[in-house]
């Protein structure tokens, strides 16, 4: 059973690669185990189809996946499965870099958000599914180069500059800014900074993005 259990656990080695980019850097917040292992088996089970699509494109040989059930004790169906899988070993090795692949295409696909603009088009949902509003608005085309008021009511401070880039998690949001202006909430200017990282509770500031007429205002006062 051991070795099965290792054979499996190469088997969903490409799944875990990609699941573990999406987590970090596409899915905006880490899943629950549960959800983290079924997208693991999903992406592992995409990243074979598409090797063995692309071995059928090119004209290369493929070996047939099915098996049927034994009835005998010394061989279970799941050993029949792993067995034919695993009977060409160039298969497993080609699957890291093909998983590595396709999770950059997934990433495209998350950062500009194709499925939900598809069924938007579609008239399908308005929703944009489960993903935090903050990554959706920050993570859009036209915030790049757009300035922006990250009002911390803790500090009582307002932070004007340029988004560079963004975190988040369960207890904070994160932003690195760019060409900062440190202001009291009564306007009050404190300093400027080239480069700025801002942190605090997801329930304690207010982003604002501000108009061309008021970044002309702050550019006067200066």
């Amino acid at each position: 059973m051991d070795f099965e259990l290792a054979q499996l656990a190469l088997i969903f080695a490409p799944g875990l690669i990609w699941a573990n980019i999406d987590e970090k850097y596409g899915a905006g917040k880490p899943p629950n185990t549960v959800k983290f292992f079924v997208r693991s088996f999903l992406f592992g089970l995409t990243t074979y189809a598409v090797l063995y699509l692309t071995y059928y494109l090119l004209g290369f040989e493929t070996k047939d996946l099915r098996f049927e059930f034994n009835s005998s004790e010394d061989q279970s169906a799941l050993t029949d499965l792993l067995t034919n899988l695993f009977s060409r070993p160039t298969d497993f090795f080609w699957s890291i870099p093909l998983s590595l692949c396709l999770s950059i295409f997934w990433l495209y696909i998350v950062r500009f958000k194709w499925l939900s603009k598809t069924l938007h088009f579609l008239r399908a949902t308005k929703r944009y599914g489960d993903e935090d509003l903050w990554s959706t608005i920050l993570d859009e085309d036209s915030i790049c180069g757009q300035a922006v008021h990250f009002r911390d009511f803790d500090k009582d401070l307002i932070f004007s500059g340029y988004v560079e880039s963004f975190s988040q998690n369960e207890v904070n949001r994160e932003l690195v800014l760019k060409d900062t202006v440190v202001r009291t909430n009564g306007g009050q200017k404190l300093f400027d900074a080239p480069r700025l990282y801002v942190s605090c509770e997801k329930n304690s500031f207010l982003l604002e993005f501000p108009t061309d007429t008021e970044k002309e205002g702050e550019n006067d006062g200066k």
